[in-house]
């Protein structure tokens, strides 16, 4: 008890010290330095709060957020939880907690094989947070579909509303080519993703068991999925070619080549659009839109290249 008192005072006068450091001319012109000084206070006064947890506290909050009871019910509050994401993506910075609570559950299993220090603890411990990462995977594979999905609608006014712009452009024909309304949906679908991407990215890992979760790299990894799984079913349904071997005429090659040129142009123009959607959006999500474009393409069509070899 008096160890957190005489620390505690320490930490007050640091905070005191602080805001006298403050009062200075120098100090008190530059906002960047008075902007530090906040926040160190602030951090000390965390400290000081958290020096007066003692081991009842802690033993206190073990038991409050212990939550092994309920993982198996958890399953069914996926769908629920995907829902409430879709509608509001600002809840996705409300699963950091629920992903710590859930991290207790691996207590249960094996709190006795622990006491009776079994070699099998180990082993059993990795089993489930093997289960409990798979879960966290599934409840944020929500947020890489729904952002990609924006990405495909970005895609779609990018490719068929939005003007190509010139090299140059006369004055009074700037006005044409502004297009404020297109330009005003795709900032606010760029603010949406923004918002997916801020709730994931002000997680922190979070250790399950003796796995670490990266919330950063599950979306990155989400991202590349929906990205192939798109392309593919692009280039799948669009380069499909009906030429007989009985008809090679020359009318009949001209239609097929005419064919085949509406097919190249309008895939051209598809994989242009989720090419500049990634550009857009790749500040907003903390990725290198352009290289994951070019790595994931390059992966598409080498598989491609070898299912034909083979």
């Amino acid at each position: 008890g008096d160890h957190f008192t005489v620390t505690g005072r320490k930490i007050q006068l640091c905070v005191q010290a602080l805001e006298e450091v403050e009062q200075y001319d120098l100090v008190d012109r530059d906002v960047q330095v008075k902007a530090f000084l906040h926040e160190a206070r602030g951090m000390l006064l965390q400290m000081a709060r958290a020096v007066g947890i003692n081991e009842d506290i802690c033993d206190d909050i073990r038991w409050i957020s212990d939550m092994s009871y309920g993982v198996e019910s958890m399953k069914s509050y996926v769908q629920i939880i995907h829902t409430r994401i879709s509608k509001d993506p600002s809840n996705v910075s409300l699963l950091q907690g629920f992903f710590l609570k859930l991290s207790s559950s691996l207590d249960g299993p094996v709190e006795r094989l622990k006491q009776l220090n079994s070699p099998e603890a180990v082993r059993i411990t990795d089993y489930y947070s093997s289960q409990l990462v798979a879960f966290v995977r599934n409840v944020l594979e929500i947020v890489p579909v729904s952002v990609f999905a924006i990405m495909v609608q970005m895609s779609d006014i990018i490719e068929r509303r939005l003007q190509r712009l010139p090299l140059k452009v006369q004055g009074d024909k700037l006005i044409a080519y502004a297009q404020l309304g297109e330009r005003y949906k795709l900032a606010m679908m760029a603010h949406e993703i923004s918002i997916f991407a801020d709730g994931i990215l002000e997680m922190e890992n979070t250790v399950i068991g003796g796995a670490q979760v990266n919330p950063r790299k599950l979306l990155d990894e989400g991202l590349r999925k929906e990205l192939v799984s798109h392309v593919s079913e692009l280039l799948n349904n669009l380069l499909q070619f009906d030429f007989s071997a009985s008809s090679e005429t020359v009318a009949s090659m001209i239609k097929h080549q005419a064919t085949t040129m509406r097919s190249l142009t309008s895939l051209s123009g598809r994989l242009e659009g989720f090419q500049v959607a990634l550009e857009c959006v790749e500040d907003y999500v903390c990725m290198h839109g352009l290289k994951m474009w070019h790595e994931e393409l390059s992966r598409i069509m080498n598989y491609n290249v070898e299912q034909e070899v083979n």
